[in-house]
């Protein structure tokens, strides 16, 4: 698991064997599960990456979220959900 105080730029990038958190604005690739699998997740307090993945699964984003955020794997394949939604019964917030 990573966790970042601060902000991910554009052009930096993130590969982690597990969970991503950032304490900041996700503008940079984040590389989540790589160890875990499709139970990791990503979370941010602000997200405009324009690209994430998570185990084996890959997904491209246009739209900027201006609130906190966690991305998920539901039905094979990523999404986006408030921090304060239920991701596996387990309330985040």
């Amino acid at each position: 698991d990573v966790i970042l105080v601060g902000n991910l730029h554009a052009g930096a990038e993130i590969v982690a064997g597990g969970s991503v958190v950032i304490f900041g604005r996700c503008q940079g690739t984040v590389r989540a599960g790589i160890n875990e699998g499709r139970e990791s997740v990503i979370i941010a307090l602000s997200f405009e990456a324009p690209f994430v993945q998570i185990s084996d699964l890959k997904g491209t984003f246009t739209e900027k979220f201006n609130h906190p955020v966690v991305l998920h794997v539901k039905a094979g394949r990523i999404e986006v959900g408030k921090y304060d939604s239920k991701i596996g019964g387990i309330e985040l917030g």
